[in-house]
């Protein structure tokens, strides 16, 4: 089987981690796979060297960029592949465009609400959840043609989850520092928490354009003493496991491969109620909190404190879910069925 895997992002977020770890994975498997993506892409290095795994940039000024949907032409054509795989918007037009011209069959994997203008020339969609799936079927793509798989993590998930031994725990959180992902409520609800409970500690890991709005505000907050900012981790797993609690403060969080990679080292976790999480976790496996509010994210991380029975049983709930849905080998297999039902189809109906 041969795959051309397409996404012309420039950042690194979850739909670009699933990209490159989805690639990876795949080759390891045995399917050769043309990876284009942008010049620039910020995780090249992660597509090189890996056996039966081929590179290609592509300079992608926009989402209409006709010289560089000639150059994908190009490239799909010299590698006559059995399918298409295009992830976000620029790369679902492009892509598609090429699976047109060149008579492949093409799947869009959607990691938010795309504008379906870009997926005129799209036959199969896979979601990554649920909501999305329903947001297509809105909007008249035929169910039939639709696959929902989750995100997954390559990390490797604790055989239990850790106990506390601290008297007051440390809390975690990482990702972009963009307006999204809700770090500035994070920074006002362990505020509160500290008012209410005491010293403690919060290791917020991460980089982006809100970086110093984010420092600038925990020291207005007073937080000085008791919040670090790390950067940028490559190593989450050991992060993870420097602290007890994670917590997710997202405004809007179409999925959250972050959660994830706390699910699978054991920890508790703290998560508002975007569409991602509520998905992936439930009453019984997080503590939830209301979008965008710090005295709700606040009493959702005193109740995970405060509640060592609770803690413990969400936390093992989580595992056993992450190991049941969401390992790589579980996702790559559930791809790995998708292709060849495309590919199939294509060949019943031309």
């Amino acid at each position: 089987m041969k795959i051309t895997q397409i996404m012309f992002s420039e950042g690194w977020g979850g739909a670009e981690r699933l990209f490159v770890e989805l690639c990876s994975s795949l080759a390891q498997e045995g399917i050769l796979i043309q990876a284009i993506v942008r010049t620039g892409f910020v995780r090249r290095h992660a597509l090189e060297n890996i056996p039966g795994l081929e590179m290609a940039m592509v300079r992608a000024s926009g989402n209409w960029d006709f010289l560089a949907a000639a150059k994908v032409g190009r490239l799909v054509a010299h590698f006559q592949p059995d399918l298409i795989h295009t992830h976000l918007s620029r790369a679902t037009w492009m892509g598609g465009k090429a699976g047109k011209t060149h008579n492949i069959p093409t799947l869009a994997t959607t990691h938010n609400r795309i504008k379906l203008k870009y997926c005129r020339n799209i036959q199969w969609f896979s979601t990554i959840t649920l909501d999305l799936a329903e947001y297509l079927e809105q909007n008249c793509i035929d169910p039939l043609r639709i696959r929902t798989i989750p995100n997954f993590s390559t990390f490797e998930p604790v055989l239990l989850p850790p106990p506390m031994v601290r008297r007051s725990p440390v809390f975690v959180s990482f990702g972009r520092f963009v307006n999204k992902k809700g770090f500035r409520v994070l920074l006002e609800a362990f505020r509160k928490f500290i008012d209410l409970k005491g010293n403690t500690k919060l290791l917020l890991a991460g980089s982006g354009p809100l970086e110093e709005d984010l420092r600038e505000w925990a020291r207005a907050l007073g937080l000085d003493s008791h919040i670090k900012f790390p950067g940028w981790v490559e190593n989450i797993a050991a992060l993870l496991d420097g602290a007890d609690i994670f917590v997710l403060p997202s405004l809007d969080e179409p999925f959250g491969i972050v959660l994830l990679e706390a699910m699978a080292r054991g920890k508790p976790v703290v998560t508002t109620r975007t569409s991602g999480p509520m998905e992936v976790l439930d009453e019984s496996s997080a503590y939830f909190a209301d979008t965008g509010d710090a005295g709700s994210l606040c009493a959702a991380m005193v109740r995970a404190a405060e509640d060592e029975e609770g803690r413990i049983a969400r936390a093992v709930k989580a595992l056993d879910a992450f190991n049941t849905l969401y390992t790589r080998a579980a996702v790559v297999e559930q791809f790995k069925n998708l292709y060849e039902d495309v590919i199939n189809d294509k060949m019943k109906n031309g």
